[in-house]
């Protein structure tokens, strides 16, 4: 009996990252509770929705597709050399991410850190107003990139789970909280009308975004948060898992 199907892409908060070793991302977790189901995981860190389009477009068809997507609005690269001195990874569009664990070793190192995290944040409000620190992605692109980025996905499966991701922004300056919650309404209100039989949405719910759910980043996922999202996807999507 031919295994059913079933592709994964996502960004990193779908995979194990910066998880102790033996614990698992929820993607091995599902695999572990449906063992019949033959899971392919693709990922790639900080993956937006115009880089899923073309990771989506390599898959063989599949029974079904499932989405694991961050909100992406593509921060922009500052000056590398002053990053570098304060610890901070500019190589990529998405710069100033915060730690994902609490700072460890003596008190003066654990000390030095904190200043420059809050340092980093000053950084963020000086280049904002220098006009040098704002998303690269269009808010009003938003909605016609979830629209390609859904096509694609039900041209290539029978079935579509799309989970959007949601940070908790407890480490985030004002500025980045308020234009995340835009980005995040504007891809929700453009998922909203897809929504079918064999395309489905998951939100995570109010009572998932707690603190011990997420790392100090507040974006990536403890081993716990994890295992909350393989219930809730067995939960709202079983049926869709299960072998016929």
């Amino acid at each position: 009996m031919k295994r059913k199907l079933v592709q994964i892409i996502g960004g990193s908060a779908s995979t194990a990252y910066a998880l102790d070793e033996g614990q698992l991302p929820w993607p091995d977790l599902i695999s572990k509770r449906f063992p019949n189901l033959e899971i392919r995981h693709i990922n790639q860190p900080l993956m937006t929705l115009v880089q899923s389009m073309n990771h989506i477009q390599d898959l063989e068809p599949s029974d079904l597709l499932v989405l694991h997507f961050g909100t992406s609005v593509g921060w922009p690269e500052p000056v590398v050399k002053i990053g570098h001195k304060f610890g901070m990874d500019l190589h990529n569009d998405h710069s100033f991410q915060q730690p994902p664990k609490k700072y460890s070793g003596t008190m003066q190192r654990r000390l030095g850190k904190s200043v420059k995290l809050k340092f980093r944040n000053l950084i963020k409000y000086a280049l904002f107003l220098l006009g040098l620190y704002k998303p690269r992605a269009s808010l009003k692109e938003m909605g016609d990139q979830v629209g390609v980025v859904a096509r694609i996905a039900r041209e290539k499966a029978a079935k579509v789970i799309w989970i959007q991701h949601q940070s908790i922004q407890t480490s985030r300056i004002v500025l980045e909280r308020s234009l995340y919650r835009r980005y995040y309404r504007e891809i929700i209100d453009a998922l909203s009308p897809l929504v079918s039989e064999n395309f489905r949405v998951l939100q995570l719910p109010q009572n998932f975004l707690r603190a011990e759910n997420y790392l100090l980043d507040g974006v990536h996922l403890t081993a716990q948060g994890h295992k909350e999202i393989a219930e809730l996807i067995e939960e709202k999507f079983g049926g869709l898992l299960s072998v016929d």
